[in-house]
């Protein structure tokens, strides 16, 4: 495997900030594919939106968590406080 085969790490939830996520086979009627998910709250790529390999799905998640995080008045809360917090 070589360094571009290596499968992309999942980026922090942009609703939680939590590391805890994992991508998973969507199967139905109509179609069938991949989709990432937060372990913590349970946030999900949007019904009905599916990839086609789990690449995909990781890929298109830390795309929109780069996202939210840039916008003007958003930020990543991490799922523990950390000591500048307290």
């Amino acid at each position: 495997m070589t360094r571009s085969d290596k499968m992309p790490e999942m980026l922090s939830c942009p609703f939680c900030g939590s590391t805890r996520g994992q991508v998973l086979k969507f199967k139905s009627s109509a179609r069938e594919g991949y989709r990432a998910r937060c372990c913590v709250c349970g946030v999900t790529q949007g019904h009905p939106i599916v990839y086609g390999s789990t690449r995909n799905a990781i890929e298109a998640w830390n795309k929109r968590a780069a996202l939210l995080s840039a916008l003007p008045g958003y930020v990543l809360v991490p799922v523990e406080p950390t000591d500048e917090m307290v």
